[in-house]
């Protein structure tokens, strides 16, 4: 697997997966194939998609993504 070595806010090194190389067999059971992506991911909110590194961050004072969703099913009706 290759890695990316970056650091985080507190200085440690932290290798960012590319997104693309966890392979998961899509015949498994959906709890499966969350529990390997996951392992193969390793943190979930950080990895690479192409040369983009991603950091996922949540706002707890801003909408929830179910609110969101909603919102926009509304607004293509």
């Amino acid at each position: 697997m290759s890695l990316l070595s970056t650091q985080t806010k507190g200085g440690h090194p932290h290798a960012q997966v590319h997104i693309r190389e966890a392979r998961i067999d899509p015949t498994l059971p959906v709890n499966e194939r969350l529990r390997l992506f996951a392992a193969a991911i390793g943190d979930p909110h950080r990895f690479r998609v192409g040369d983009t590194e991603v950091e996922v961050l949540f706002d707890d004072s801003a909408p929830s993504l179910q609110a969101c969703l909603s919102g926009m099913c509304r607004q293509l009706q």
